[in-house]
């Protein structure tokens, strides 16, 4: 029954990748396969430790695709507009990663940085470093 669970979770996760979404809730998964919260929690853990699955915030999963698979996570602009709806925040990506965005600078940068109006915790997704500044 566990294994059905597991494969159930990875069919999921791949329908939403064929579908060009990288992250889901976990209302949303459970909703989607029918099973309980402490069912999903296992199967979405074992596929964290596998770094399929990455849980930036409580309740929020990203998923990572096999193109990102050595970095551990696809880059933050990719799935920070839904982090912050999640956290119920606004945002904007500041600072200097929004002037790499929009090419006035030579280096790039090694953090992603966001402001908030509020103080959030950094977030460590694979290589990433997201920053939010107050």
């Amino acid at each position: 029954m566990v294994h059905d669970q597991r494969s159930a979770l990875s069919t999921y996760l791949a329908s939403l990748l064929s579908a060009g979404r990288v992250v889901f809730s976990i209302e949303e998964a459970e909703q989607a396969l029918g099973v309980s919260r402490g069912a999903f929690l296992d199967a979405a853990e074992r596929l964290q430790r596998r770094k399929h699955l990455l849980k930036p915030r409580q309740g929020f999963y990203v998923i990572v695709p096999p193109q990102f698979a050595s970095w551990g996570a696809p880059p933050p602009s990719w799935y920070i507009d839904a982090l912050m709806r999640h956290e119920n925040q606004p945002y904007y990506v500041g600072l200097l990663k929004a002037a790499e965005m929009h090419g006035a600078t030579h280096q790039a940068v090694m953090e992603f940085q966001v402001v908030a109006t509020k103080r959030i915790p950094k977030i460590r997704a694979g290589r990433n470093l997201i920053a939010f500044y107050y």
